[in-house]
């Protein structure tokens, strides 16, 4: 099996320090418990002050020190047995490196890295048979567009209220594991 694999909010947790500088910024704490939209628009994030913050982000070297998500490494250590790994992120300037300082440093398997905002464009490049995602609009344009690669949608607090037939919801590394094995 080919897969297809993001890395924020699905391998590494870019929420926290995401939600952490916005706090920053508007001096008040707030918590993944409080966040319902993927842009933060739901406890006062406009676009701009978002791409802003990832902007700096990508740039500072936040995106080496991100924790990864619970089960994330183990679970890509399973799957890369008997599947090979495609990690299709967007990330841009000094992040990229960073990128590949973290999952050499975690010892995330992997077997290609690709930066693009496009995911749908490399799941048919790269004839993927699933993609994994966090991001609605991600999933939808994969849908849409690589009718090949079966979306799968990992589930955070931005896409609890989403629901597509064309689209597999998982809820964890664990669920994700055995899904994948089941289904190789």
């Amino acid at each position: 099996m080919r897969l297809g694999m993001d890395l924020d909010g699905v391998v590494c947790n870019y929420a926290i320090p995401l939600i952490q500088e916005f706090s920053k910024r508007h001096n008040h704490h707030y918590s993944l418990k409080d966040v319902k939209t993927f842009g933060l628009s739901d406890i006062g994030g406009t676009e701009k002050e978002i791409w802003d913050i990832v902007k700096q982000h990508q740039n500072d070297g936040t995106y080496r020190n991100l924790r990864p998500i619970r089960g994330a490494i183990k679970g890509l250590k399973e799957i890369h047995k008997n599947s090979s790994i495609h990690i299709i992120t967007y990330r841009e300037g000094k992040a990229r490196a960073d990128t590949i300082t973290w999952l050499e440093e975690k010892g995330v398997p992997y077997d290609t890295i690709t930066f693009t905002k496009d995911k749908s464009e490399f799941c048919n490049l790269l004839y993927l048979d699933r993609m994994v995602d966090d991001y609605v609009d991600f999933i939808d344009d994969i849908v849409k567009k690589a009718p090949q690669t079966l979306p799968i949608i990992f589930t955070q607090p931005w896409n609890k209220d989403y629901n597509n037939d064309d689209v597999i919801r998982i809820t964890g590394w664990k669920t994700l594991t055995n899904f994948l094995k089941w289904r190789h």
